[in-house]
C-alpha cells in the first residue's frame, strides 16, 4: 500500500460494502415511516443519519469558511498512512506550516475517536518528519466526561490549541412552495 493520497478507485471493497450497508439500513428505516408522515411542510429536520462521507463532503466544500487559517493538502482525497489507516482531511496551517489532522465522526464514541486522532497525529509527525502536528476532532456530540478529560489534557500541553474539539449540527429546512 502506498503512503499518501490514494485514488478513490483503489478504496478497499470492504469500505464500499460498509457504506452500501449503511445506505441500505437508512433506506430500510425510511421505508418504515408511514407515507403520510413523509410529507414535508415548512418543518426543520435534523439529519440524524448523515453519512460520514457526506459530512466530509460538506466540510471540504465549505472548508475555507470553516477553517480560514488552514489549507487542505491531501488533494481532496483521504491521506493514507504507512500503517494502512486513512486520515479524513489532512491540512496545513497557512501561516505556521504545521500539519493538522482532521478526524470526522458522525456518531462514534468521542473517546475512541479522540484516541484515533492522537494516533493519526503521531503517524503524521513520524511519516512527514513534522516538528508539530495538531488535531481537530469534529463529531456530533461531545459528552461532559470527554470535555473534562480534554480540558485536563490541554492544561498539560505547551499549546492548548494543539487539540481542538468541534461539534456539528446539520439542519435541513425544506419549504413547500406550491
Amino acid at each position: 500500500m502506498s503512503v499518501g493520497v490514494k485514488n478513490p478507485n483503489e478504496f478497499p471493497v470492504d469500505m464500499f460494502k460498509r457504506v452500501l450497508n449503511e445506505i441500505i439500513s437508512l433506506q430500510s428505516r425510511y421505508n418504515k415511516i408511514k407515507i403520510e408522515d413523509r410529507k414535508v411542510d415548512e418543518k426543520i429536520y435534523v439529519m440524524e443519519n448523515i453519512l460520514e462521507i457526506h459530512l466530509e463532503e460538506l466540510i471540504r466544500r465549505n472548508f475555507n469558511s470553516l477553517f480560514p487559517n488552514l489549507e487542505i493538502i491531501d488533494n481532496d482525497q483521504h491521506y493514507y498512512t504507512s500503517s494502512g489507516n486513512y486520515i479524513d482531511i489532512l491540512c496545513r496551517n497557512k501561516k505556521k506550516g504545521e500539519y493538522v489532522v482532521i478526524e470526522l465522526k458522525r456518531d462514534r464514541s468521542p473517546s475512541s475517536a479522540f484516541i484515533q486522532l492522537l494516533d493519526y497525529m503521531n503517524q503524521i509527525s513520524q511519516e512527514l518528519d513534522a516538528q508539530k502536528t495538531k488535531g481537530i476532532l469534529v463529531c456530533r456530540k461531545i459528552d461532559k466526561r470527554m470535555l473534562s478529560a480534554i480540558e485536563g489534557l490541554k492544561s498539560r500541553l505547551n499549546d492548548p490549541e494543539d487539540i481542538i474539539l468541534k461539534e456539528f449540527d446539520i439542519n435541513l429546512k425544506i419549504k413547500n412552495l406550491s
